[in-house]
């Protein structure tokens, strides 16, 4: 998943908070006891708790403070290392559907829209029913609606040919949709 970033200068910082937002439930060890003196006195579990309920909150805190600071850019030179060939992969692909048939360029953008409708572009999308889960293809706003599916099927095999297990299958629908709106404004 390609999501916002916090722009935090000092590394240690950073460090700090990665590690307390991916371990929760360690949190309270965000700080070093030499650096709580609270920690290292208190022997009793409550205070105990109650110092590891003060580092969450701080931690919550110092988030929402940096939230301020922080910048998340989109780029389109995002894969330029780790696989250079995306962008001309997907474009011979969305060329290709696009000429055989016009309209499939609105389903591109369409289907994209879809995807980043109501929490972000994800590529949810995409998802097929499983037995226990209602995939996004047949979710009501989507069933019988969205189509181009195997558009990006197809695009997603070309890319793991050239570059296997880099590029997120968002990013393959943004891509496509990006690319058909180019490819059918160049009918006009």
């Amino acid at each position: 998943m390609h999501g916002l970033f916090l722009k935090i200068r000092s590394p240690a910082l950073a460090k700090r908070l990665r590690f307390a937002l991916y371990n929760p439930n360690k949190s309270s060890s965000l700080f070093s006891p030499q650096h709580t003196p609270l920690m290292a006195s208190s022997s009793s579990s409550s205070s105990r708790s109650s110092l590891g309920i003060s580092v969450n909150v701080g931690l919550v805190f110092l988030l929402v403070l940096f939230t301020g600071s922080c910048s998340a850019q989109l780029s389109t030179n995002f894969y330029s290392k780790s696989c250079p060939k995306v962008l001309s992969t997907v474009q011979s692909v969305v060329k290709t559907a696009v000429s055989k048939e016009r309209r499939m360029g609105a389903s591109l953008l369409r289907l994209h829209f879809h995807d980043c409708f109501v929490k972000g572009c994800d590529g949810s999308i995409l998802l097929d029913d499983t037995s226990s889960f209602t995939g996004e293809k047949t979710a009501g706003p989507n069933n019988n609606s969205v189509r181009g599916y195997e558009v990006i099927d197809k695009i997603k095999s070309k890319v793991e040919q050239v570059c296997p297990g880099v590029v997120s299958c968002a990013d393959i629908v943004a891509i496509a949709a990006r690319d058909s709106t180019v490819i059918v404004s160049s009918f006009l």
